[in-house]
């Protein structure tokens, strides 16, 4: 390492920002739906300009040389932040607060002088710049860690790890003060530089795989969405189910389905089209996310059929909940353009208390209670012991 010239290792510095910022921009055109790639890629572009200016300073006027290049180091890691931020899905700062920053760092120079006897207070600056705005960029990813967001939080970290090289910097230059500049000081600017050149390369793997994440999460989501009424899928209501039931029998408390199928809808396709048979669907997942908790899992299984899991919840507050809601959607009509759409939904209730163990048994439960419901009029509840019950008795008799 000490054998590194710091010329050399700062070029190289530059050159690998170059690439990463390329690849990032590429993951970003590919990946157009996430949000901050295009700002994190132009940050670094920036920060990568800056460093090659730095190159510069036996050559070139101080202004170009330490200001410019100071200046667009913090651009470019400002905008590193604002991009973290949007793909967060926060709003950016406006633009007074950059313009603030930049013109406060403009000051400070200037205050400091561009001569080599200003260089410890420069650096000091600037490594106090680099890791606080390093430091409110781990802030933005490390902010509401999810399981499905690793590669976020461990990009997060490692920012927060690039804020501490760059404190420890500062406070070194303090205790060992430096003279000359970074091309000359000595030891300490080739170790930052390679630790920064490391951390650098890390964070755009991260950022990467972070596009690739995003993606994969959207498609689940997707995936687990009716795009018509925004409620779960099938599929995500049939892998969420059994592990409501298994902790509901861990917990000893009773899991309930609620099997519910809107009445005579093909006759609201047929007589007002299918568009207002849309807006009935979209009005009773409405009248669901209304008349049940907010804890219960509803779902839309396909077609005019809904699905919903209550999890701690007694016999009898099941069928309070379940008549809340089937009065509810039958006393409001759905309203379409200028038409009033009276529409009944019956529902089947099953229940662990029952005996049912698993969703399949539930679930194959609640749709005969449902079927029973419709066989004896529509617009009713029907619990799965009331079937067997009345199927004990035919047996009898």
């Amino acid at each position: 390492m000490p054998e590194l010239d710091p010329k050399t290792l700062i070029i190289i510095a530059a050159i690998t920002l170059i690439i990463t910022s390329g690849a990032i921009l590429i993951s970003s055109i590919i990946n157009r739906h996430v949000a901050g790639a295009k700002q994190w890629a132009l940050g670094y572009m920036l920060i990568a300009t800056g460093v090659i200016l730095q190159t510069t300073q036996q050559y070139i006027h101080p202004i170009f040389s330490i200001v410019l290049m100071n200046q667009l180091i913090t651009a470019g890691c400002y905008l590193a932040w604002m991009g973290a931020r949007i793909f967060q899905r926060k709003s950016p700062l406006p633009l007074r607060y950059f313009i603030i920053v930049q013109l406060i760092l403009l000051l400070m120079f200037t205050l400091i002088g561009l001569e080599g006897s200003g260089f410890t207070n420069r650096v000091v600056l600037m490594s106090a710049v680099i890791a606080l705005l390093s430091a409110l960029t781990a802030r933005e990813l490390i902010t509401n860690y999810n399981k499905k967001n690793i590669a976020t939080t461990i990009t997060g970290i490692t920012f927060a790890l690039l804020a501490i090289v760059f404190i420890a910097r500062g406070i070194s230059i303090e205790i060992f003060p430096e003279r000359g500049n970074m091309l000359t000081a000595g030891k300490a600017p080739v170790i930052t530089y390679f630790i920064t050149l490391i951390f650098n390369i890390l964070i755009t793997f991260g950022f990467i795989i972070m596009l690739t994440e995003r993606l994969e999460n959207r498609l689940q989501q997707l995936a687990d969405t009716d795009f018509l009424t925004g409620l779960d899928s099938r599929r995500a209501i049939v892998n969420s189910a059994e592990r409501l039931i298994s902790r509901g029998q861990y917990e000893n408390s009773n899991t309930a389905l609620l099997m519910m199928d809107l009445d005579k809808f093909k006759q609201v396709n047929d007589t007002y089209g299918h568009l207002a048979g849309d807006a009935v669907l979209c009005h009773f997942a409405k009248t669901m996310r209304q008349c049940l908790r907010p804890n219960d899992l509803i779902g839309r299984m396909g077609g005019e059929e809904f699905v919903a899991i209550l999890a701690n919840s007694s016999f009898s507050d099941t069928t309070a909940a379940a008549e809340r809601l089937r009065a509810a959607f039958e006393s409001e009509p759905t309203q379409f353009n200028d038409q009033l759409i009276d529409t009944t939904v019956s529902i089947g209730i099953s229940a662990t208390e029952d005996g049912a163990d698993n969703f399949d048994q539930l679930f194959k439960e609640a749709d005969h209670a449902l079927y029973h419901a419709k066989r004896t009029g529509r617009n009713r509840i029907a619990s799965h012991s009331d079937t067997a019950k009345i199927k004990t008795e035919e047996s009898i008799s």
